[in-house]
């Protein structure tokens, strides 16, 4: 079991990272905002009081340890991003540094297993399925359209 102080250490290099900040705005405009329509109602705000979030103390403590050295701004991906947020499986291993672990429980034919979801034989089902439905529906398409050809819009 690790101690409390390798603990913040690997929170500390995470809070550093390449683009970082990006993430510590995403968990504030999570946690923070409530959404509503019309009026607010008590629904509204149920979010605010789920042990899911992060509370003021502990974004603090984050953008803290963000601010100890230089930060850089630099536009992560989506996926680095995410794997910032939530690590699950990629590529058989978990992402470096991460606030949350996402582990899918169920077959690894249903979760690809060590590979990650990417990896199970839904994905290729559905990947699968989207082709020859595409296929289908587009079997008679001809790329790209000749000139001429009275299928091509013409600019009015």
């Amino acid at each position: 079991m690790r101690n409390e102080q390798e603990i913040f250490d690997e929170l500390a290099r995470l809070c550093t990272s390449p683009g970082y900040v990006h993430a510590v705005a995403y968990l504030c405009f999570r946690d923070n905002v409530v959404r509503y329509q019309g009026e607010m109602t008590s629904d509204d705000m149920r979010h605010l009081f789920s042990k899911e979030r992060l509370v003021r103390t502990e974004i603090s403590t984050l953008i803290g340890l963000l601010v100890n050295e230089d930060v850089d701004f630099a536009l992560p991906t989506p996926e680095v991003t995410q794997k910032y947020v939530f690590s699950g499986m990629n590529g058989g291993e978990f992402g470096v540094g991460r606030l949350l672990n996402a582990e899918f429980s169920g077959p690894n034919w249903l979760t690809g297993g060590l590979l990650g979801p990417e990896a199970s034989w839904f994905t290729f089902g559905v990947a699968l399925a989207s082709s020859v439905l595409l296929h289908l529906r587009y079997q008679h398409a001809k790329w790209p359209v000749p000139a001429g050809d009275s299928a091509r819009p013409t600019a009015k």
